[in-house]
């Protein structure tokens, strides 16, 4: 069986004397990919001063022979059709503009242009990549290019989220310690990582705005009490502490017992984190820690962090 296999080309036209010539310069499986290809590369020819060049997107149909294999006897899902795939969503054009303007610069070689830079997708969406942060890079034409033909592996636009919070204890690895009897630690010790960091929310299957995550994790082989969402704080530089209210959002009701190998998470939207850290005082580089207090009244604490409030406030 046979069939046509849509796929679309950017043509580069160059106007001379001699007459019009005629370039295929790169091809896409996507038509998006290639209008975002063919933009960039138009945008940064007028940015040099080049005239007489255009580019166009203009489709290819390339036979593609398809297997043709028996029908199984049984089907398990009878509303599901055969070799039909679930659909994904494609990141709208807002929601690629955004994405670029949080990266600020490509992810590979650091050019600050945002009007030539595309969203990239590490793993492929055609096979199977996701919308998700963790397999989005933010590149330029040129390195959009080299990654698409394998000669460039670009930097996520946020690091995968680990499964500590959501496996089992064994799975969490512990920085090693000298064994020395001063520095055995307790097999009954609790143990609490603290963390603050930059994500994004989904929901929907829509990806929010940035927000700033609180987030605790037991590590420990003991199961730790939990009495309030003020439990969790920012130690600021100046020795306060920044206890979030009721504009932070969280998983969990209060109290909780907080198992081994579980975690949990607080958070807010970025602007608004920011904006009150501006009303409060605090602007530029900020060293900040995260610290949580358990029912039993234990104090745990976080490694310290840097934090840019001035950059994270244009993002």
């Amino acid at each position: 069986m046979v069939e046509k296999s849509l796929g679309f080309k950017v043509v580069k036209y160059v106007q001379s004397e001699g007459g019009s010539a005629r370039e295929e310069v790169a091809s896409f499986a996507e038509k998006w990919e290639a209008d975002e290809f063919a933009k960039g590369q138009s945008i940064r020819r007028k940015s040099q001063g080049l005239e007489g060049v255009r580019y166009e997107v203009e489709e290819t149909a390339k036979p593609k022979l398809l297997a043709v294999s028996p029908l199984p006897k049984t089907i398990s899902e009878p509303h599901q059709t055969l070799g039909q795939k679930p659909k994904k969503k494609r990141l709208t054009p807002a929601q690629q503009k955004r994405f670029v303007q949080q990266a600020g610069k490509c992810s590979a070689c650091g050019i600050t242009d945002i009007t030539i830079l595309d969203v990239h997708h590490i793993r492929p969406y055609a096979k199977g990549g996701s919308n998700r942060p963790w397999n989005l890079s933010v590149l330029c034409p040129t390195c959009h290019r080299k990654a698409q033909n394998g000669l460039l592996t670009p930097l996520a636009l946020i690091a995968r989220p680990s499964k500590g919070a959501r496996s089992q204890a064994a799975a969490i690895q512990e920085p090693s310690q000298p064994k020395t009897e001063s520095v055995q630690r307790d097999a009954n010790q609790p143990s609490i990582h603290l963390e603050l960091k930059p994500g994004f929310m989904e929901q929907g299957g829509q990806i929010s705005e940035t927000v700033v995550y609180l987030e605790a994790s037991n590590r420990g082989t003991v199961p730790v009490f939990i009495p309030s969402l003020p439990s969790l704080q920012i130690l600021m530089p100046d020795g306060r502490h920044w206890i979030p209210r009721e504009d932070w959002e969280t998983n969990k009701d209060f109290p909780f017992e907080l198992r081994p190998g579980r975690g949990f998470s607080i958070w807010r939207d970025m602007g608004g984190f920011v904006a009150s850290l501006k009303k409060n005082g605090y602007s530029g580089k900020l060293k900040l820690r995260v610290s949580c207090k358990d029912e039993a009244g234990r104090v745990f604490t976080g490694n310290e962090i840097l934090f840019d409030a001035d950059d994270w406030a244009k993002a």
